[in-house]
Formats: structure tokens, sequence, C-alpha cells
């Protein structure tokens, strides 16, 4: 289990986070999900200083030290900085806009995102990961849904190992 002190300089802005939330939220979101995490969002470097950046409930899209958020899980995605640019700037123009309880509900049920301006986690890093030009999250046979646990699949089959940072 590394350490995030010793790994700090590997991890790379685009790189998947995850949690399992500790919250009444959290457990409601394993539970009616079926699923080990409840959130994800994006690792991003500004100057010195490493950020997680996602789709908070009741918060929006923010972002915080990610020294200040462990543990999680952390999944080099690797992408290089020419496709990460673009996702980039969506993601900074995106601080501040509103969560998305019904796209989270939504989300659970298997059904497409309706809110345009606001963001539940999955939803958020999707979006994010679509504009690095990452192969799209595509619902196949009714088996995907944009909740946080099918992003880290995702992560895993594009060779992106879960790792736990403490």
């Amino acid at each position: 289990m590394p350490r995030y002190a010793e790994i700090r300089e590997t991890i790379r802005s685009g790189d998947l986070l995850a949690w399992r939330g500790r919250s009444l939220g959290g457990w409601i979101v394993r539970h009616f999900t079926g699923a080990r995490i409840s959130h994800v969002g994006l690792a991003l470097w500004v100057g010195p200083r490493l950020f997680a950046i996602e789709a908070r409930p009741g918060i929006g899209v923010t972002m915080r030290l990610l020294s200040t958020a462990l543990p999680c899980e952390w999944s080099p995605l690797k992408i290089d900085a020419a496709h990460w640019a673009p996702a980039e700037d969506f993601a900074l123009k995106t601080l501040g806009r509103g969560y998305s309880w019904l796209d989270a509900i939504l989300a659970g049920l298997g059904l497409p995102p309706r809110q345009w301006d606001r963001y539940q986690c999955a939803e958020f890093v999707a979006e994010c990961y679509r504009r690095a030009g990452l192969p799209p999250f595509r619902r196949r046979a009714g088996s995907l849904r944009l909740i946080p646990d099918e992003i880290q699949r995702r992560a895993m089959t594009l060779g992106a190992p879960v790792q736990l940072l403490t």
C-alpha cells in the first residue's frame, strides 16, 4: 500500500481517484448500486500543488488538496498533457457548478443524465475523460451505469491498476 508522500510526484493530472465514503450518502450509493466505492474524482496539478477535482454532493464541482482527501484509491491513467488539456480546461470552467442529485439517482437506475448544468461525480469524470479522448463510456445491453464503480472498472480495462493511497 503506497504512502502518499512517497508517490505524490508520480501522480499525474487526469489520474482517477476513488473513495469509499463513510457518510450516509456514501453508504446509500454503495447499498443501491452494489458497489465497493461511492465517489470518484480526478487528480489535478496546479503549479506545485496536487488537488482532487470532483463533483461533491451538497457542494458541486470543487477542488481540495489531495493530501486532505486521504485515504483514497488511485488509478494512474497516464494521459499525455496534449490530450489532457481540453479536459482540464473543461474541469476548471466547471468549478462552482452545482451537484446533480437527479443525475445521481438516474445513474443508479441506469438512466442517462438530465441536468446539463450540474454534475454527479461519475458523470463529471466521464465527461473529462471524453474530452481527453479516452474511449467513451457507453451503455451496452443495459450493463453500464454512470456510477463510480463503473468508472473505476473502465480505468482498469484501460490498464490502470487500483492502488490504495494513505
